[in-house]
């Protein structure tokens, strides 16, 4: 998902994001086993201080919090772009597929799937003993509802709106049998019905509620929404006719929890210290430097898992000056030292990035992740080739008059640990860094109309589709779309259209791969670094883990240990 907070599911996108392999997921057997999938990623690590080995026998009760580094904006599948929007909905809804950590297909809402051979049909059966929480029956309607608002440009605007393209629609064959048809092969389409942004809401509640339906979300999934306190917290409650989890969880029947509260907490020191004080069970992104004493400490355990899709990174928009010279584009990927940042900005906890794509995601391409390596010098002597010299010895080239100057917006938040080391690695070889540091919406405004040199990006994604949002010039502008380099290219646009409809693993990996060394060739972005996505969790609160794409917390499983 991209994003960053939005991490845009993208920012931030931001969102949101996920180990290389061309594989095809396999067609589920008419039966309800699971598929195999080809890995892609690798299962999450959890560090346990020894006392938490032993299980003791769950009890039911108690309430979660986990603190959020920002607000979602919405729950509605279909809209939904922010990463911290699927850590919510992900405990809210079911997914008519889910998919564990060696990418094995399980059923969810869905019983059974067959896949036409060009991959552009599929027919599910569904369960037929699924309530939503509202009492609205689950049936092969509500699945079409569904998928048709996913498949609507007008309402599918969010992160799905990338799995739908060229969607045709769903027929209804009998109550429990739907089949959904693309105009074009949508080989990676089982996968996407596990994401965790991709859950059944209730048609009855998308009525009745319209556009605002995003603030009162009803899915199928383990816990209820109770109630939203608009910049404190969302709170959701136990779902007590809960009986249809995946067969990979450890139990059956409602979740432990009684709540689970998400409460929206910018600062990092603030969300640790409310861990240490009780006060939240679990947070996302703490201060780098308390890692090694958390991961020591009996009192806490951590989660984590290096997540596919966009890495953090920075994208240059190709139509502003100066960075709409190449030579400029490529002088800033040279004078970045992601090494450097990361061991000093995250403790070496994060993952120095070299590609466009994250190296846990299906179809990456490591020669890509190999064209540029911090040099500085070299940065220098580009600029100097392209003219632009510091003609006054103050640091800063000039060319024709014209200061070497760019803009960044940066997310004071997201960034806030590194974005001044980035000032510094780019004006120590002669740019002028006028960088703004502002709150989420106005730095993704920054660059939504154009204003920026670089914005950040990154997003969560198990496959390399996720290049299409953020690439494709069709996504320059759009609802939809995060393509912030603001680069047109023909022959981009098709290798990911053509990619985006292949139905041979062979032939969408090369596909994926040209368009991945053709954006590294243009230094359409700067890679910082590859997500390691990591939990910290109280260790009373016993079995928090993380979904397929090492990023959605599952909390069904989870018990307060007596």
């Amino acid at each position: 998902m991209p994003n960053r907070c939005t991490k845009t599911l993208t920012a931030v996108l931001l969102t949101l994001t996920l180990v290389a392999c061309a594989g095809q997921p396999a067609v589920a057997p008419t039966t309800s086993a699971p598929a195999q999938v080809q890995p892609t990623t690798s299962a999450p690590t959890q560090v346990q201080p020894t006392a938490q080995i032993a299980t003791p026998t769950p009890k039911p009760g108690g309430d979660l919090v986990m603190g959020l580094n920002a607000e979602p904006q919405t729950l509605d599948p279909a809209t939904a772009v922010m990463e911290q929007e699927g850590v919510v909905m992900r405990n809210i809804y079911d997914t008519v597929i889910y998919v564990d950590h060696n990418n094995n297909l399980h059923p969810g809402l869905a019983t059974s799937w067959q896949q036409s051979a060009d991959a552009s049909t599929f027919t599910f059966k569904i369960r037929t003993d699924v309530t939503f929480q509202d009492g609205t029956p689950f049936d092969a309607q509500a699945l079409k509802s569904n998928f048709d608002r996913f498949g609507d440009p007008k309402v599918g605007t969010g992160a799905v709106s990338t799995y739908f393209a060229d969607y045709k629609g769903t027929e209804i064959l009998d109550p429990s049998t739907v089949r959904v048809s693309f105009g074009s092969p949508h080989s990676t389409f089982l996968l996407a019905l596990g994401y965790g942004i991709m859950g059944i809401a209730s048609p009855t509640a998308v009525q009745k509620w319209g556009k605002d339906y995003g603030q009162h979300p009803v899915g199928t999934g383990p816990f209820a929404f109770d109630s939203w306190q608009a910049g404190q917290q969302i709170t959701l409650v136990r779902n007590p006719s809960y009986k249809w989890a995946p067969d990979f969880f450890n139990h059956q029947g409602p979740a432990y929890l009684d709540r689970v509260v998400f409460r929206f907490i910018p600062e990092d020191a603030t969300r640790l210290s409310m861990l240490q004080t009780g006060e939240a069970s679990v947070i996302e992104q703490f201060p780098a430097q308390d890692y090694s004493w958390l991961q020591k400490d009996s009192s806490y355990y951590l989660v984590s898992g290096e997540a596919p899709g966009l890495p953090t990174i920075m994208m240059m928009n190709t139509q502003k000056p100066p960075t709409d010279e190449l030579a400029v584009r490529q002088a800033l990927i040279y004078a970045t030292d992601q090494e450097g940042l990361v061991a000093k900005a995250y403790y070496e906890t994060q993952i120095p990035a070299h590609g466009v794509l994250a190296p846990t995601t299906l179809d990456y391409d490591p020669q890509a992740g190999q064209q540029y390596k911090y040099d500085p010098e070299k940065a220098k002597a580009i600029l100097q080739q392209a003219g632009w010299v510091d003609t006054n010895g103050d640091g800063i080239r000039e060319r024709n008059g014209k200061q070497l100057e760019i803009y960044y917006p940066a997310y004071r938040v997201w960034e806030g640990s590194y974005m001044e080391m980035l000032q510094s690695m780019w004006t120590s070889v002669g740019f002028k860094v006028d960088m703004d540091q502002l709150e989420d919406a106005a730095a993704w405004d920054a660059a939504a109309t154009g204003k920026h040199n670089v914005t950040n990006m990154g997003s969560i994604s198990f496959d390399a589709s996720v290049l299409i949002p953020a690439f494709d010039s069709s996504n320059i502008n759009t609802t939809g779309g995060y393509d912030f380099t603001l680069y047109r290219d023909p022959n981009l646009d098709k290798l990911l259209v053509d990619a985006g409809k292949a139905s041979d693993p062979a032939q969408r990996a090369d596909l994926y791969a040209q368009a991945q060394r053709l954006i590294m060739d243009q230094a359409l972005i700067i890679p910082i670094y590859d997500f390691e996505r990591i939990l910290a969790v109280r260790a009373s609160f016993v079995g928090v883990t993380m979904d397929y794409q090492n990023w959605y917390p599952y909390f069904y499983d989870v018990y307060m240990k007596q």
